[in-house]
């Protein structure tokens, strides 16, 4: 009897795309010169994507509302650590043919803010 008369609303609730890559293993993989946005949720978010690189310079183009920190690290350490502001572009080389991953985040208590990124060979 309680659910006499009751209707369906149209609440959508919101999902990032890659709200499920927030560690090594359920990393999203990537390809260079393809452009990526992502969302940072909640306080805590974390997103990180998976890229094979080979021997090379790289550009790392980065785009967000807020701070946020980027990080590019492989199984042999840290390759570029970033605060990013607006828009920031970093250049690195990498030495050797290596997984690399990149991982995005914020240390703020802010939360649903959009970023995008984009890596690419130069």
């Amino acid at each position: 009897m309680r659910y006499n008369k009751i209707v369906e609303d149209d609440i959508d609730f919101f999902k990032d795309e890659n709200e499920f890559n927030n560690f090594d293993y359920l990393a999203t993989n990537i390809v260079l010169d393809e452009e990526y946005k992502g969302y940072i949720d909640y306080a805590g978010d974390v997103d990180i994507y998976s890229v094979r690189l080979k021997e090379g310079e790289y550009k790392l183009k980065i785009e967000s509302e807020k701070p946020i920190l980027i990080e590019l690290y492989c199984e042999d350490g840290n390759i570029l650590k970033m605060n990013v502001d607006k828009l920031n572009e970093a250049v690195f080389n990498i030495q050797e043919s290596k997984m690399v991953k990149i991982k995005i985040y914020s240390k703020d208590l802010v939360y649903k803010f959009k970023y995008s990124l984009k890596l690419m060979n130069i």
